[in-house]
């Protein structure tokens, strides 16, 4: 058997510090939709892109923070949040981009994919270890995903 835990820091997310030219793009964007939205009389929806524009703009000034991950023989620990290995179905390791990240196929529906960002640590030693406990199938994270982080979100 392997160690009782494995355990790293790392950010929460990447990060790219944002330009005044990003938060005003992304507003007037959604002051167009809104106006748009207003234009076609669904002023609920106007208000929505509204607010999901100033939370998009919010969030993304927030500088990420550390958070600690600890895979123990229990489950895979990240915070104060365990996810059991009987909760997981199947890990892939994506180590050819940087950082590293673990992506963690989940049995439940409305959180099907958990990405967990590897840091200060070797891949391969965390594959290693998560081999003992889930089996190893390959994923990716979703477009949508891949897509938002283009732009920047």
């Amino acid at each position: 058997m392997y160690e009782n835990s494995l355990s790293w820091d790392t950010l929460e997310h990447h990060h790219e510090p944002k330009s005044a030219d990003w938060f005003w793009a992304v507003g007037a964007v959604g002051i167009s939709i809104a106006v748009l939205c207003i234009i076609f009389g669904n002023i609920l929806l106007a208000v929505f892109v509204l607010l999901a524009a100033l939370t998009a703009g919010i969030h993304m000034a927030r500088e990420p923070h550390m958070v600690h991950i600890n895979l123990t023989t229990r489950g895979i620990q990240i915070e104060d949040t365990l996810y059991t290995y009987e909760s997981l179905q199947s890990f892939w390791i994506e180590d050819h981009i940087h950082p590293a990240t673990i992506i963690v196929q989940s049995k439940k529906h409305f959180m099907p994919f958990i990405v967990i960002p590897i840091s200060h640590i070797s891949p391969d030693e965390v594959r290693e270890y998560l081999l003992f406990h889930l089996k190893e199938v390959e994923h990716h994270e979703s477009l949508g995903h891949k897509v938002l982080e283009y732009f920047g979100f």
